[in-house]
């Protein structure tokens, strides 16, 4: 109701990578397919994951092959969250929205405003 009208130019330019709107367009829609292909996604049950940084929210998506940890980095500054944090997970974990792995055993830092799927159950 309160959105301002759509403005053609920019929406025709969602299917090129090499713009902005190209890259959240593309971005939004390999979100969307992950959700998707992931069981651990589906449904609404979370639980509440103490990441001991107040800039990231975490939360994970509970499923019986290990499931997923969402981080969610909401400042504008790269936000650490320490490795004791993590001593209950594996060492590596698979981003799911970026599909690379990435270690845990020494902490994490997520970007500004970065939003991370990590599969603790996914193997090399």
């Amino acid at each position: 109701m309160h959105r301002p009208p759509r403005a053609a130019a920019r929406y025709a330019r969602r299917h090129d990578a090499s713009t902005d709107e190209g890259r959240i367009f593309l971005g939004l829609r390999r979100m969307i397919e992950q959700r998707a292909a992931l069981p651990a996604l589906a449904g609404g049950e979370l639980v509440g994951f103490r990441t001991h940084n107040a800039s990231v929210l975490g939360f994970t998506r509970p499923a019986p092959e290990g499931g997923i940890l969402v981080l969610a980095n909401f400042s504008e500054h790269p936000q650490a969250i320490a490795a004791e944090v993590f001593s209950a997970s594996p060492a590596r974990a698979l981003e799911r929205i970026g599909g690379q792995w990435r270690e845990l055993q020494g902490g994490l830092v997520l970007a500004p405003c970065e939003l991370a799927w990590l599969d603790l159950a996914a193997r090399e």
